[in-house]
């Protein structure tokens, strides 16, 4: 095994957990930490866990959620990777939704293209 698919299959492991500790309160401490660690993440690693995070929250959201996830979407890592055969249907319908709910939440929070489609 290489270094980089073992690195990538731990930190798709770590996504999950952090996935989880956000639906049992740590929301805003996991999205500091998905902040500052952006640039770390490899990229498959940082769609799943977007993706993921999509699949598993609901409204109402409170602003510093919907800001600190928008941040994370407009992060390189996530937009550069936002790729139509990249996602399943359901991931992006997921993915769709959570962008139009943020939209309007927040409106003007998100501002790629590729998150408004």
């Amino acid at each position: 095994l290489t270094s980089k698919f073992v690195a990538e299959a731990l930190q798709k492991d770590a996504a999950q957990v952090l996935v989880y500790l956000m639906t049992t309160g740590f929301v805003h401490p996991i999205l500091k930490f998905m902040d500052v660690s952006s640039d770390r993440l490899q990229p498959a690693v940082a769609l799943a866990l977007a993706t993921h995070v999509a699949s598993v929250v609901s409204p109402p959201y409170s602003r510093p959620f919907v800001e600190g996830m928008a941040a994370f979407l407009h992060k390189p890592v996530v937009l550069e990777n936002l790729q139509p055969e990249k996602l399943s249907d359901e991931k992006r319908s997921n993915l769709k939704r959570l962008c139009s709910d943020f939209s309007k939440e927040v409106p003007g929070v998100l501002s790629d293209k590729k998150l408004l489609a």
